[in-house]
């Protein structure tokens, strides 16, 4: 009986070195979560970029079956129909600042020759070209400072749909018309 009552007994609790462990499991699982929701969210965004243009190319297929040829555009560079209000730095109706040419009074807006009011005619419910997200640029087209929030036209030469994708090298449709860089690539789907 003496080796009884001997015995210790351990206090009830976690001891510090318990509480550690499991305060760095938890900050290495939400570590983790955060790096995959950024993944998530950026090819959602490209998702969604790619389902517009597909759309659009579609349309101006459509446009061009119908009167042997595709919209002409007054400007070199236009922005398709879209929700473009004036925040983060664009001006109303604008889809590109500092951009093209890298000319940073140079803006890309909607109220220019747009072949979206040709395009209505055939598809009075366009959608909405705007990314919902701002795509910086880096190098190439996108130059450092721009910024783009849609999809572009232009039929300068050859009619081609520019759009924009972030933290990839690869276009599924088209060709990327500039290096890649941290924040983003232009793609360009030339239209035959």
């Amino acid at each position: 009986m003496l080796i009884m009552s001997l015995s210790h007994k351990r206090p009830s609790g976690f001891t510090i070195v318990e509480l550690l462990i499991v305060i760095v499991v938890i900050g290495i699982l939400a570590a983790i979560t955060i790096v995959a929701y950024n993944g998530v969210t950026t090819r959602a965004q490209n998702a969604k970029v790619i389902s517009l243009a597909r759309q659009y190319i579609d349309i101006f297929d459509q446009y061009n079956l119908d009167n042997g040829r595709y919209p002409q555009a007054e400007t070199e560079y236009v922005c398709l129909p879209g929700n473009f209000p004036a925040k983060d730095g664009f001006p109303l109706g604008s889809c590109e600042i500092n951009g093209l040419g890298g000319d940073a009074a140079k803006q890309t807006t909607i109220s220019n020759n747009n072949p979206g009011e040709e395009l209505k005619a055939y598809f009075p419910s366009l959608p909405d070209s705007s990314y919902g997200a701002v795509v910086t640029g880096t190098s190439g087209w996108i130059y450092s400072g721009s910024k783009v929030r849609g999809l572009m036209y232009t039929d300068d030469g050859i009619p081609h749909l520019l759009y924009h994708l972030v933290k990839t090298s690869h276009c599924p449709m088209g060709v990327v018309d500039t290096a890649p860089g941290s924040n983003g690539i232009v793609c360009n789907y030339y239209f035959q």
